[in-house]
């Protein structure tokens, strides 16, 4: 009896054993989110090591302070996307295309900016 490799491996990608780096930032799932936000914002795709380095690039960034705000929202936005996306794969055997994933961050954004800003 030995250990499933595919129980270790990423359920998004299965290219990978899974991680949190892995997971939110590295997987090739993950990374198409990424660049579709960052060219939703027009700007370069960062390369993020970490989780906090989100963040930390985000506290560096030079815009207007509800700018950043918009893009910790969508940030953090993504972050629980991914997280939910993995779980239903896990979970439900549910898959959704990136293209897909990409409109419900848009929609989910909007909405958080709307209700924030009533």
């Amino acid at each position: 009896m030995g250990i499933d490799l595919h129980d270790i491996l990423c359920p998004l990608c299965s290219n990978q054993s899974e991680d949190v780096e892995h997971t939110f930032l590295k997987c090739s799932w993950a990374e198409s989110l990424w660049t579709r936000i960052s060219q939703w914002w027009n700007i370069p795709t960062p390369n993020f090591e970490s989780i906090l380095g989100i963040f930390e690039w985000l506290d560096k960034c030079r815009e207007t302070e509800l700018t950043k705000e918009i893009m910790k929202t969508t940030i953090i936005a993504n972050i629980n996307l991914i997280w939910d996306h993995r779980n239903g794969v896990i979970f439900d055997k549910k898959e959704i295309s990136i293209d897909l994933a990409f409109v419900c961050l848009q929609e989910q954004v909007a909405f958080w900016i709307d209700v924030t800003s009533a």
